[in-house]
Formats: structure tokens, C-alpha cells, sequence
């Protein structure tokens, strides 16, 4: 189960509007069950889901892309361009938001927010009970290190 380990708020140029990010502990372990035409899932309070339709040669979910989807009972289903990223249906039962998220190794390797998963709103706001969001949008990016210092060649008299 993922745990927040802090809350971004970043804010955008206008006209677009503030965005919520959250830096987990781990990523969220989707395993999914069919529902209908829906592949759901949920891990802490993290929920995810795809639904089904039938691409067409110039329409294909994920670019066409070709990976497998993880199942509950350990099996997997291929993704071929049939399976599209969805809202989760449990944002009907609860207040949810859709916030991007990472962990910090995540964000060292690819400085991404992914999105896509639904997330209990409560989640968050429990966490900024306790503690306060920060502002700086960059804050975990890892920096370069500093160039070595030069050698002095040349000195005046």
C-alpha cells in the first residue's frame, strides 16, 4: 500500500489550473479484476481502471503500444490497442481526485508525474492535516553535480 510522503502543489501558467502531485513511498500495485467491459483495481486507496473498445487501424489505446496487464488470480491480459485508461467507477461512491504521482527514485530517473489512477480525496486530505504542501515543483529533481572548479592559468599582475 503506498504511503504520501508529501504533497505538491504546482500551479501552472494561466489559464490552466492548479495541479495536485503526490510523492509516494512506493507505487501503487495495480492487480486487476474484470467487471463487464472494465478492468478495475485498487491498492490503498489507489484505484485504476481500463475499459474495453475495439480499436481501429488509425485509433489504438496507448499508441498501439503491446503490454500486459497484471490480474488478480495472476494471470494477465495482453494489451493490444483494446484497452483504454478510464476513470475508476468508485469516484461515484466517494470524493476522488486524479492527482500525478511518483516516488522520489522514480522522479530521479524521469522527472514525470504519472497520472491516470484515481485517488481517495481523504487520502490527501488527511496527510495535509499533519502536514503542509509545498509549492516548489521541482523539488525533487535531482541536480547535476557541480562542475569541477578550474585551475587558475592565468593570473594578472
Amino acid at each position: 500500500m503506498p504511503k504520501i510522503i508529501d504533497v505538491i502543489i504546482h500551479q501552472p501558467k494561466e489559464p490552466y489550473s492548479a495541479q495536485t502531485m503526490l510523492v509516494l513511498d512506493k507505487m501503487p500495485d495495480f492487480r486487476y479484476r474484470r467487471e463487464g467491459n472494465l478492468l478495475l483495481a485498487e491498492d490503498g486507496g489507489f484505484y485504476s481502471c481500463y475499459f474495453h473498445e475495439r480499436p481501429t487501424p488509425n485509433s489504438k489505446a496507448f499508441g498501439g503500444a503491446v503490454f500486459d496487464i497484471p490480474l488478480l488470480d495472476g494471470g494477465v491480459e495482453r494489451a493490444e490497442g483494446q484497452w483504454w485508461c478510464g476513470s475508476h467507477p468508485i469516484g461515484r461512491e466517494m470524493e476522488v481526485v486524479q492527482p500525478g504521482y511518483n516516488t522520489i527514485a522514480g522522479l530521479h530517473k524521469c522527472y514525470v508525474f504519472t497520472g491516470g489512477a484515481t485517488v481517495e480525496k481523504r487520502l490527501i486530505d488527511n496527510w495535509l492535516e499533519r502536514n503542509e504542501a509545498s509549492r516548489d515543483y521541482r523539488k525533487y529533481e535531482k541536480k547535476p553535480p557541480a562542475p569541477p572548479a578550474l585551475p587558475q592559468v592565468w593570473r594578472q599582475s
